[in-house]
């Protein structure tokens, strides 16, 4: 793990450990709170409006995730690429959960046996 995101990671823990003191309810006080920690996605609706979550506690998210490439990795997944280095194949959910079941088993050699 490179220095960076060491770093990053830090940065994520500090801000935890300021939160963890703070009531839920007292969070819950702030206005827009609601509209400010939620997001749309397609069919899918976050609310982080009732965690221990402020704007640095996303922005260190934000920073952590840009950091460790993880844009470039789901995609990476989403392609079909190896990235299953522990199988030494792609990792091919994806296809299985958006129907391409048929592609996913061409494209997949079978499971080593250990």
């Amino acid at each position: 793990m490179s220095a960076a995101l060491l770093d990053r990671w830090d940065s994520l823990k500090a801000h935890a450990d300021r939160l963890q003191a703070t009531s839920l309810a007292d969070l819950a006080l702030q206005p827009d709170r609601a509209r400010t920690f939620s997001s749309r996605l397609g069919n899918f609706h976050f609310v982080f409006a009732r965690q221990r979550v402020d704007q640095a506690v996303l922005e260190a998210l934000l920073a952590l995730a840009q950091e460790s490439s993880v844009q470039q990795r789901l995609q990476a997944l989403m392609n079909g690429e190896h990235v299953n280095t522990t199988e030494a194949r792609a990792a091919l959910h994806s296809a299985l959960r958006f129907g391409g079941a048929r592609l996913a088993r061409r494209r997949l050699p079978p499971a080593r046996q250990h």
